[in-house]
């Protein structure tokens, strides 16, 4: 991985740098594949506009009819997503294949890529099952409040604790479908290899890998505060245009995720060489 990726360890800002070169290199290649997702990411806001009906989402939360259409979108923007991860590694490797080899190359990985993000899930289950018996072993023995601001204290410090305990777990993970993608590794190994690679750089990975969250919202932000246009993920589509605007920024913004996931990635890997 040369030209767009670091040779070297850079500090985040040079990586935010480098993922719009990525993003920028790799736009003509990816960004049907980013419109695709973002389709069926919407899928059940269009045919709400274009039906009026809510076909998937009036059926009761563990329906097996809504779980299972739930399940097949996100294995299709996956698929997509392997393919936006693919093209950009070709552009990286400066590779021509053709656009289908993307799906290709996806239908292959996505497989294992769901078995890992399964796995994924429950150890953080896991995770969660042991935080919240802890809590309860607190209450049963009237430990988490005890009337006095010292207890206050504590309780506070725990839950603050608790969230970051969830937020690292979440974060070892993050890198295991690139690695699985493009480094072929299976997805046990995938998994192993993306929480050694964030074990020592939590919040130098959170850090730079929660900035397009935050530009995300700030534009959602601005077209609210100025133009009365609310492009939230989970807001209520209350016009086909405010739809639309919603289809565009996800497509424009999926891409720049996985342009950062690939950047980050290889420069964790020269941070493990250099024992940094």
């Amino acid at each position: 991985m040369e030209l767009l990726l670091p040779k070297q360890p850079q500090p985040n800002y040079q990586l935010l740098k480098r993922s719009l070169r990525l993003y920028r290199a790799s736009f003509s290649k990816i960004i049907l594949w980013s419109f695709l997702l973002a389709l069926v990411f919407f899928a059940p806001r269009i045919l709400l506009e274009l039906t009026g009906k809510n076909l998937f989402f009036d059926l009761p939360p563990l329906h097996p009819q809504r779980l299972l259409w739930l399940e097949l979108f996100n294995v299709i923007n996956l698929m997509f997503f392997i393919a936006i991860i693919w093209g950009m590694y070709c552009t990286v490797k400066h590779k021509h294949e053709p656009l289908l080899d993307d799906i290709k190359i996806s239908a292959k990985k996505i497989l294992s890529v769901f078995c890992a993000a399964i796995l994924q899930n429950l150890f953080i289950l896991i995770v969660f099952f042991v935080v919240t018996i802890f809590n309860m072993w607190l209450i049963q023995h009237q430990l988490s409040l005890t009337g006095n601001w010292l207890s206050a204290l504590f309780l506070g410090l725990l839950i603050i604790g608790e969230c970051f305990l969830f937020f690292y777990v979440s974060m070892l993970f993050l890198f295991f479908l690139p690695l699985i993608v493009i480094e072929n590794k299976g997805m046990i190994g995938a998994l192993r290899g993306s929480g050694k690679l964030v074990w020592n750089h939590w919040w130098r990975t959170f850090s730079l890998q929660v900035i397009p969250w935050i530009v995300y919202l700030l534009i959602a932000f601005l077209l609210l505060s100025f133009f009365q246009v609310d492009i939230h993920f989970f807001a209520s589509v209350t016009n086909f245009m405010q739809l639309i605007l919603q289809i565009i920024v996800t497509m424009l913004f999926t891409p720049w995720i996985a342009a950062l996931l690939l950047v980050q990635l290889k420069d964790l890997e020269l941070r493990k060489k250099a024992h940094l």
